[in-house]
């Protein structure tokens, strides 16, 4: 496995059949969630886009971010996704910066910047998502081919696979650059801490533009041959929920989000007893709060700390071995940047 790409064609061609996304009532298995991301991206390869291209994407919590965000890596595009917070002037400073080609993004968020594209001359195509396109921009269900084999496009493991900005301490925010090697080697060393297997379930309530939720947890959950469970938006009782008739084994997320769980659970109403293992990472955890999460969801709950730049968690305690209170670990198994 060399890059991205290798992991959903490798699981498309060994396991087609196996349930690779879960949201709310829809499923997609491996074969049909890699013919999606092939017509997707071979439809942006008609429209002009291409390696070496910068993509911007703003899409919430769903199926097709994770469709979007694999098309765009597979035409040797960069994607850039964008908090669906961020508001016209933010979006302008990104695609200054970036020199962005295109932009994808939900048609509720696009409605309120809009404004943003007379701004923005590098700004090629305007793609909506979920919802009508007006004049200037092409509704994203016409962009999609009939096509669903991979585009013949040569990748390099060292090429820039996204860029994510970060807020960074001082300043406007800067541009993470992350590359298939530097991804690949991180999420391999969370999955091995974490202990995941193919028959693993990620629960993804963290928002999904985040570089926690791409790589910690989608990116793991593809590397295993896994299944990402999506939540649309972080709320406590639908999380608990999703992990509930989902069969989550595996959730992970900033310690105010398990201060949240542990006050909305309810013994004898909540059954997470499929849960297996938990991170944390964003901010410390305390040890008092880790045994509470370990008391009562019977779970292993592994600290971490992580850098946009280190494409998920730089340290990560141990799923076996020792871990330390008040700690974050050890680095992964072979770190490469």
């Amino acid at each position: 496995m060399e890059t991205i790409n290798d992991m959903l064609e490798g699981a498309a061609q060994y396991e087609p059949d196996r349930i690779a996304v879960m949201f709310e009532e829809r499923r997609l298995t491996y074969k049909e969630l890699n013919q999606e991301i092939n017509k997707l991206a071979n439809g942006l390869i008609k429209l002009g886009i291409e390696r070496g291209d910068f993509v911007m994407t703003q899409i919430p919590n769903s199926v097709e971010f994770i469709i979007i965000h694999y098309a765009i890596i597979r035409t040797g595009a960069t994607v850039i996704p964008l908090n669906v917070m961020y508001r016209p002037h933010e979006i302008k400073y990104i695609g200054e910066n970036s020199r962005a080609c295109a932009i994808i993004a939900d048609a509720a968020l696009w409605e309120g910047n809009a404004s943003v594209k007379k701004d923005l001359p590098a700004l090629q195509h305007v793609i909506i998502a979920n919802g009508p396109a007006d004049n200037d921009a092409i509704a994203l269900e016409k962009v999609f081919t009939g096509i669903d084999t991979a585009p013949e496009v040569t990748y390099g493991i060292n090429d820039i696979v996204s860029i994510i900005y970060t807020s960074g301490t001082t300043g406007r925010p800067k541009g993470a650059t992350q590359t298939h090697r530097s991804i690949l080697s991180n999420v391999m060393g969370c999955c091995t801490r974490n202990k995941f297997t193919r028959e693993d379930r990620l629960v993804c309530g963290l928002p999904m533009y985040n570089n926690f939720a791409i790589s910690v947890v989608m990116m793991s959950a593809f590397y295993m041959g896994a299944a990402v469970v999506v939540v649309d938006r972080f709320d406590a009782r639908k999380v608990l929920d999703t992990i509930k008739n989902h069969k989550g084994t595996y959730f992970a997320g900033t310690p105010t989000m398990f201060s949240y769980f542990l006050h909305e659970f309810k013994e004898g109403r909540d059954d997470v007893s499929s849960l297996r293992v938990t991170n944390s990472g964003g901010a410390h955890c305390p040890g008092e709060v880790i045994r509470q999460i370990e008391k009562t969801f019977g779970v292993t709950h592994l600290e971490g700390y992580g850098q946009t730049e280190g494409c998920g968690f730089t340290t990560l305690n141990p799923y076996v071995g020792v871990r330390k209170e008040n700690t974050s670990g050890p680095p992964p198994f072979q770190l490469s940047y």
